[in-house]
Parts: C-alpha cells; structure tokens; sequence
C-alpha cells in the first residue's frame, strides 16, 4: 500500500534536489550544473513511466496529460511561484547594495509586496462567488504583467519607494490571481481527485519558488559587477513566463472575461 507513495516520494524529491543543486551550480561550474539540470528531467521521466502503469497512480498522468485546463492553470502557477521567488529575492540586493540602505529600512521597503499579497486576497475571495475565477486569474496576471514592466523600466536615478510601490502592485496583482488560481485547478477535476490535484498544485508552485530562487542567485553571481542588470534581467524573465501564461489563459477562455 505504501509503495506508490514511496515511489512518487523518492521520484519527486531526487528531481527536486537534482534540479535546485544544477541551477545553483550553473553559473560557477556550467558542466556539472547542466548535468544535474539532465539528471533531474530523467527522474521526472522515471516517474512518469512508474505512475503510468499503476493501477491505482498517486499521479494520474494520462488524466493530466488529456486535461488541458489543468496543464495551463498548473503553467500559470508556475510562473506566478517563479515571480514571486524573484519578487522577493531581488529587491534586498537592490535597496541595500545599490542605494547603501540599512537592514531595518530594507525590511520595511519589501513589506510592499506582502501587504499587497494579504490585503487583495481578502478582497478579491469577498468579491469572486466562485464564478468569477477566470477573469480574477486574467486580471492577476495582467496586474502582475504591470509591476514586473514597471521594476523592468526602473532607474537608479528615481526615488526608490517606488520600487516599493511596484512591489505592492504585484502583490496587488497576486492576491487577485492566487486564489482563483487554486480554485479553478480543482474545479478541473472531480471530487475524488481534488485531494491529489490540491497536493500536485502546492508541489508545483514550491518548486516554481525554489526555481526562480535558484535562477534569480545565477543571475546575481553571473553579474555580480553589474547589480541592476541581474536584477532587471530576473524581472524581465519573470515577466516573459507571465506574458506566456496570459497568452494561454486567453486561448484556452476566449469567451470568460467578463
């Protein structure tokens, strides 16, 4: 009874770690950390090939394939955990090394995106009846779209509480995206699988997290001589992986905005 959760266990777990260790390693020593980057996609494979001919799979994975729906909405949680694993990271770097602030002013200038996070959530989970998921998703997204344009653009020269403005209009952005994000995942699915779909879509988005932590620390030590440019480059890939999940969303509910 045990064994298939071992299996997806062990699977998911070497690949996590394989995955995290190559794009840590990338940037110092590029053969080992491509390797790794290999090694973790055939554990991806393995445990595809393991949980396909199971009777009873923890992950379905015929099911996951033919579900469109779930694919794009699973892609767009793994945009949204890789900018915010971004979101989070860069702006210390930012504040403290290129502005010469303090710790304590630093703490308080990232609060934007947190606050923005928390506050919007309530918001948006007030005014979506459930029916309202789509649009929500898309509107999330476009706001997020926004802030990462708007970071993108920044210059030195300008006051730096607007990044901390920017900051909040992502985290704007996220509360109205993150709840009907999961809303609609498990709407994909009927009851019985909700709990697994629920448990895949938090594993997605934690190794979204650890990506975008992983790529964004490539970027810094890649051009640590050129602060502003690794920072403005980890927002400008954040913000091509959500203009592509706007794209999918759009092609998959063409008629949903409402």
């Amino acid at each position: 009874m045990t064994t298939p959760f071992l299996n997806v266990s062990t699977n998911n777990g070497l690949f996590v770690i394989l995955l995290i260790s190559g794009l840590s390693l990338l940037s110092s020593h590029s053969i080992i950390g491509t390797a790794l980057i290999i090694a973790s996609l055939i554990a991806v494979i393995i445990l595809f090939k393991v949980e396909r001919n199971k009777e009873t799979p923890v992950v379905n994975v015929i099911n996951l394939i033919q579900n469109k729906s779930l694919l794009v909405y699973l892609y767009e949680t793994i945009a949204f955990g890789f900018a915010s694993a971004i979101i989070f990271l860069m702006p210390p770097y930012l504040f403290e090394t290129v502005f010469k602030l303090n710790s304590g002013l630093t703490g308080i200038l990232v609060l934007g995106a947190p606050i923005g996070l928390v506050l919007f959530s309530r918001i948006s989970s007030a005014h979506n009846n459930g029916l309202k998921d789509n649009s929500f998703s898309k509107v999330g997204l476009s706001i997020i779209l926004c802030s990462l344009l708007l970071l993108s653009l920044y210059q030195t020269s300008l006051p730096y509480i607007l990044v901390t403005i920017c900051l909040f209009i992502y985290g704007v952005g996220g509360g109205y995206f993150q709840p009907a994000n999961i809303s609609v995942i498990m709407k994909t699915t009927d009851i019985t699988s909700q709990g697994s779909i629920g448990s895949l879509q938090r594993m997605v988005q934690n190794v979204a997290i650890a990506m975008g932590t992983a790529t964004g620390s490539v970027f810094l030590n890649m051009w640590s001589h050129e602060l502003v440019t690794a920072i403005k480059l980890g927002w400008i890939t954040a913000g091509c992986l959500i203009i592509i999940a706007i794209a999918l969303d759009f092609a998959l509910n063409k008629n949903s905005f409402k």
